[in-house]
């Protein structure tokens, strides 16, 4: 399959990251009229364009303020940050998110995903004077590890 920028820049801004999964070309695209929400969207191998991100999730995060890379293709699933939690997620095309992180007052950024693990900074407390950490949280949902 051939990609070129042209099938990728399908809106007036552009995205901020491009992966490729296997067959498929994963992207952010910003959603202006959608409250600012950026979605992720995937062409698969048969060339049909589809949003993987349901509607009213936002694969954004706010750490150390600018934020950090946000979501992650992984054998054709998604792996992802949410603005408005800052929890990091798990979907299929055509399902809702499942949480793999707790409901603390956590961020989660520059996610990168190793067997079946998501490596990434954790960020308590404020921007400024707040603690970061690299952890290790599993796909399946159990407790993440921190060092």
């Amino acid at each position: 399959m051939t990609i070129r920028a042209v099938d990728v820049a399908r809106v007036d801004d552009r995205p901020l990251w491009v992966e490729i999964s296997g067959d498929e070309v994963w992207w952010d695209e910003p959603r202006p009229r959608e409250g600012g929400r950026r979605c992720v969207v995937r062409r698969r191998a048969d060339g049909v364009i589809e949003d993987v991100l349901p509607p009213g999730w936002n694969a954004r995060n706010r750490v150390m303020e600018y934020g950090g890379r946000s979501w992650r293709a992984h054998e054709g699933r998604l792996v992802f940050t949410d603005w408005a939690d800052g929890r990091i997620h798990l979907c299929s095309p055509g399902e809702e998110p499942v949480p793999l992180t707790p409901e603390e007052p956590a961020r989660y950024a520059d996610l990168v995903v190793h067997g079946d693990t998501v490596w990434c900074v954790r960020e308590r407390g404020d921007a400024r004077s707040g603690e970061r950490d690299i952890v290790a949280v599993p796909l399946d949902g159990s407790p993440c590890a921190a060092w």
